[in-house]
């Protein structure tokens, strides 16, 4: 449902994929995957990356691992809202 009106954000997650550096295995925290709209690109692009996708929505998470279909063996999702994080909850 949400996809059918995310155009606008469908086409930045396409153009922001386009100027992805080049990376073997990075590993990626995503801070609102959403739907999985740059999450798609992110795993198509790094294979052999490693994924922390998160959302404050639990909806959000389950479309997201529901979009991207088992894609990827190295993708964990966590309901996660970011706003909510201090400098002092986040570990180097």
């Amino acid at each position: 449902m949400y996809e059918a009106h995310a155009g606008l954000q469908a086409g930045v997650a396409a153009r922001l994929a386009k100027h992805l550096p080049d990376f073997d295995a990075p590993k990626v925290l995503e801070l609102g995957c959403g739907t999985g709209l740059l999450s798609r690109h992110l795993v198509a692009r790094y294979p052999e990356g490693e994924f922390h996708l998160t959302d404050a929505a639990p909806e959000m998470i389950r479309a997201c691992r529901n979009n991207l279909d088992g894609a990827h063996a190295n993708v964990s999702f966590e309901v996660l809202d970011a706003a909510a994080l201090s400098p002092t909850t986040i570990s180097t």
